[in-house]
């Protein structure tokens, strides 16, 4: 490929994703409502988040350890293979290890549990 095709490629590729700009695309929703349909979509998140961590009350959870709870002391934190966040009582010796962990308590956004 010469310096010439190298070129033309680029322009191409420029003119090409310009086609797709029109006025069409210009954002006629007015701030009050953006506001209203996120504050909406945030609220069924958190319910169908507060649901699910619900359900994993009563459940043994593998917990992989990440660190040492920054509000309380003695108190270790980590994540399920699922991604949600853990808090329990245990020692450091546990910071990087899978451990099982019972779930006794949820909230809105994380779980509490023993070892």
């Amino acid at each position: 490929m010469n310096q010439y095709d190298s070129d033309k490629i680029s322009d191409h590729a420029y003119h090409y994703n310009m086609t797709y700009i029109d006025d069409s695309s210009i954002d006629n929703i007015s701030l009050d409502e953006k506001k209203y349909r996120l504050s909406k979509v945030q609220y069924l998140i958190r319910k169908n988040s507060e649901k699910y961590l619900l359900k994993l009350v009563n459940t043994k959870q593998k917990v992989l350890v990440e660190g040492r709870s920054k509000k309380i002391k003695g108190e270790i934190f980590g994540r399920t293979f699922t991604n949600k966040i853990v808090h329990f009582k245990a020692s450091d010796k546990f910071l990087g290890k899978c451990v099982d962990v019972e779930i006794l308590k949820a909230n809105r956004s994380s779980l509490y549990g023993c070892m």
